[in-house]
């Protein structure tokens, strides 16, 4: 269930005829794709911990990794030195996030957990103007940009937040909804009740649970 939903710039329901930008109508949060850079992190872990591929204590050297003839840097560019994965998902480390997607996940399984998360496709929310994320790598280097949400991943904002409900619903993805009930103006009785409904599991309830508690961590421990 969508609780609020607010965009910028805004308009006066009450006297929208007097607003000349059209722009102003749009719904961001549905209509609107951008980069989601580490938020989208998300699915690669997600995919690893589903695939047993995530070992929290296993180390790995932090800074820059090569990736066909491109090398792709932390935002710390020097890196932290060998630290755990688990210490590079609290830093939020590009390079292991290349790592986990690219050399432990492949290309493959990673495009698959994108897909599955509802990348994809729209959600179908009830308004009007929803768009879909546009997910296109074709290159090595794209799909390892893609690991931490940049390059060839542009998402709409709605679509992150089904992903993150969907690791706190246990796995499952949710549709996402704006109205709960349709009652009667009269007799104030519910006509049509809106029931949550499942997409899909995505990852199972063991899996969203770990990657709940990894992300946790993620602010707990600093």
């Amino acid at each position: 269930e969508i609780l609020g939903m607010a965009n910028t710039p805004t308009f006066n329901p009450n006297t929208y005829g007097t607003f000349k930008d059209q722009s102003d109508f749009r719904n961001g949060a549905i209509a609107s794709r951008y980069e989601p850079g580490s938020t989208f992190k998300l699915v690669t872990l997600a995919g690893a911990v589903e695939e047993g591929l995530f070992n929290p204590t296993e180390t790995y050297q932090s800074g820059s990794i090569k990736v066909s003839d491109r090398v792709l840097h932390d935002h710390n560019l020097v890196g932290w030195g060998k630290i755990t994965f688990l210490e590079g998902l609290k830093r939020s480390s590009n390079v292991a996030f290349v790592k986990l997607g690219i050399e432990k996940l492949t290309q493959a399984k990673l495009s698959t957990y994108i897909e599955k998360f509802g990348f994809t496709q729209k959600t179908n929310i009830d308004m009007p103007g929803e768009v879909s994320g546009l997910i296109d790598m074709k290159y090595p280097s794209e799909y390892a940009t893609a690991t931490y949400g940049q390059g060839k991943v542009v998402v709409t904002a709605i679509q992150q937040t089904a992903a993150y409900a969907a690791i706190a619903n246990g796995g499952k993805l949710m549709w996402p909804h704006i109205v709960k009930d349709i009652l009667d103006p009269k007799t104030g009785k519910v006509i049509t009740a809106v029931e949550p409904q499942v997409v899909r599991q995505v990852v199972s309830p063991q899996t969203a649970a770990q990657v709940s508690g990894y992300l946790e961590q993620v602010v707990s421990d600093q």
